[in-house]
């Protein structure tokens, strides 16, 4: 894991692995973490609103065996938004390159006066756009009051993403951010605070069991927002802070600190809300209309 500084705020930074490994809690923290986790034991409900779970055991018992219903859904996500998103990418992967030639469209004069027949005629023909590099931001976050399951489809957005874009000959890269304000108490303090998960590179294989917990509202919260927060070095605010969306400059600090150079695309899932009923139908539409888009 990798911490820092920057002119935009705090950042901590590593793979999957390396977040479930944990972190430890910077002594600064060692109150705050005993008062998250005693209102979450005492607070039932709660807990499982913000979790899914009624205790941080179940939690627990996820980050071992795995989400196979989220791996499920993520799935179906695919397969339906596929059908939308044929079109579009025909036309994402090409584009028209003016080309000199003894045929075409249009005649260069000047080409032919020079006695350069072979190439005064001009025409615009397809070329595909294969091995262009694509960074997909999976955005994380939302309300304390927000349910757990509120955050699965639009983060599993930039999955969904993630693998349409791969299967159309593009370099992916694959990471999801939490951005936060009012996340310390006053002070000399950052005013924000990104955490990065790295979860594929370009070249690699989607871990689609990683990509699907980090979807997962209780799994983010736990592993990425209290455990990145508590071992940061500064006094964390109890109540964790504010989700804010993920500016791109953060998320290209984030990607530098962990050596990786952003692309020249950074595609970003939408942030979840409290009232936002963003369902599956929703998501392809957002893939398309609000991610894709941007390649055009």
């Amino acid at each position: 894991m990798r911490q820092a500084k920057t002119d935009a705020g705090y950042i901590i930074a590593g793979d999957f692995n390396e977040w479930m490994e944990g972190m430890p809690v910077h002594p600064k923290n060692d109150s705050v973490m005993r008062k998250v986790l005693g209102h979450l034991d005492r607070h039932v409900s709660y807990c499982e609103s913000w979790t899914g779970f009624r205790n941080l055991g179940g939690l627990m018992d996820l980050a071992r065996d795995g989400w196979p219903e989220g791996i499920e859904t993520l799935r179906d996500m695919e397969e339906k938004i596929g059908a939308q998103v044929a079109s579009k990418m025909l036309n994402m992967r090409k584009r028209r390159r003016l080309c000199r030639g003894a045929a075409g469209n249009e005649y260069d004069v000047h080409a032919g006066l020079q006695g350069r027949h072979d190439k005064a005629w001009r025409a615009s023909r397809v070329v595909p756009q294969h091995g262009r590099s694509v960074d997909i931001c999976m955005s994380l976050g939302a309300p304390a009051t927000a349910e757990q399951s509120r955050l699965f489809y639009p983060a599993a957005c930039a999955l969904v993403a993630a693998r349409v874009l791969i299967s159309a000959g593009y370099h992916v890269r694959l990471f999801a951010c939490w951005h936060s304000g009012h996340t310390y108490k006053s002070g000399s303090a950052p005013e924000t605070l990104t955490k990065l998960v790295m979860l594929s590179d370009y070249g690699q294989a989607l871990d689609m069991r990683a990509a699907s917990l980090v979807s997962h509202g209780g799994f983010c919260r736990y592993f990425i927002l209290v455990r990145g927060l508590m071992a940061t070095p500064y006094k964390a605010q109890t109540h964790l802070g504010n989700s804010l969306t993920v500016k791109r400059q953060c998320a290209e600090l984030a990607l530098r600190l962990v050596n990786r150079t952003p692309a020249e695309h950074v595609l970003f899932s939408p942030l979840p809300g409290a009232s936002q009923h963003f369902q599956a139908e929703d998501a392809a539409d957002y893939v398309v209309n609000n991610m894709l888009a941007h390649l055009s």
